[in-house]
């Protein structure tokens, strides 16, 4: 893989990676920054049912894939490179469009644009300044990974 789409590939797995991390972290009971994903989840993590649990594992395991895969692909550790790619360009625009519609509609409510309910600014704090931003970047990273391999696949670096 060439280097200038590596780097990217790499940022985008780290972020995923992250993500991926803070929900195996509260699906092992840990409760740090759960009010920043919603008065709900904190709500349901106390009780910690089977639902919350498979719920927690499956939302960990797609982000792990969606971070990872798209690295493995390029480097011909998966089969299917090309329909991966394809995956991976969807992916991306789905992850950035997801960030940025949180930090959005948390910013507008934080700012009172949009009606919330009052016990929600943990979460509307949480969406716009740190989960929202790192679903951008992943997404954006991703995006910026896939673009240049393109181009360097249009200029016959790749292998």
């Amino acid at each position: 893989m060439p280097r200038s789409s590596s780097a990217f590939f790499w940022a985008a797995a780290v972020s995923g990676s992250f993500h991926a991390g803070w929900s195996a972290y509260w699906l092992m009971g840990g409760s740090l920054l759960l009010e920043s994903v919603g008065q709900w989840a904190a709500t349901t993590g106390d009780s910690r049912g089977g639902g919350i649990m498979a719920m927690l594992a499956a939302t960990m395991l797609v982000k792990l894939g969606a971070a990872w895969v798209p690295l493995l692909a390029e480097y011909r550790i998966l089969a299917g490179r090309k329909a991966w790619r394809t995956t991976s360009w969807i992916g991306a625009a789905c992850i950035t469009l997801y960030g940025l519609a949180n930090i959005a509609a948390s910013g507008a409510a934080l700012l009172n644009v949009l009606p919330t309910a009052p016990d929600s600014r943990s979460a509307h704090l949480g969406h716009a300044l740190l989960w929202g931003p790192l679903f951008v970047l992943w997404g954006i990273a991703l995006l910026i990974a896939l673009a240049r391999f393109k181009q360097d696949q249009a200029r016959g670096l790749t292998w």
